[in-house]
């Protein structure tokens, strides 16, 4: 796999990129669904489908305008998110996006510093990766 900047990847709220953005972060996570049963003989036994998916994904910066901070507090909190690598993660660009629900957001800002945020979406629904 190549590498590239983290800077190139672009992550987008309502098709419009989030501004200020220094760190991205997607977890993909995947339950497991325990089917162990007295003819295991004690070991553990997962069925080979996952129970849940969900993508989770985060992001901080430099608090630059307000628009994510509104849409927080006017409870707008469910849209269209995308995560777009560039072509250098893997031999085409690849972009994570589906329907995510904003689920924390935090403006933080010290005396003699940059007001910073961080936000989390979770997935809702189907994700598509292009």
């Amino acid at each position: 796999m190549a590498s590239f900047i983290g800077r190139d990847a672009i992550l987008t709220w309502n098709a419009v990129a989030i501004a200020g953005v220094k760190t991205k972060g997607l977890t993909i996570a995947n339950s497991s669904i325990d089917i162990t049963s007295g003819d295991d003989s004690g070991i553990r036994t997962l069925l080979a489908e996952a129970g849940e998916k969900t993508v989770d994904i985060t992001c901080s910066g430099v608090a630059v305008d307000t628009a994510l901070l509104e849409d927080a507090m006017s409870g707008s909190v469910s849209a269209v998110l995308s995560l777009a690598y560039p072509a250098g993660f893997d031999t085409l660009a690849t972009t994570v996006s589906g329907t995510f629900f904003m689920s924390s957001f935090a403006i933080t800002g010290e005396y003699n510093g940059a007001a910073t945020f961080d936000a989390t979406f979770n997935s809702s629904g189907a994700i598509t990766i292009a």
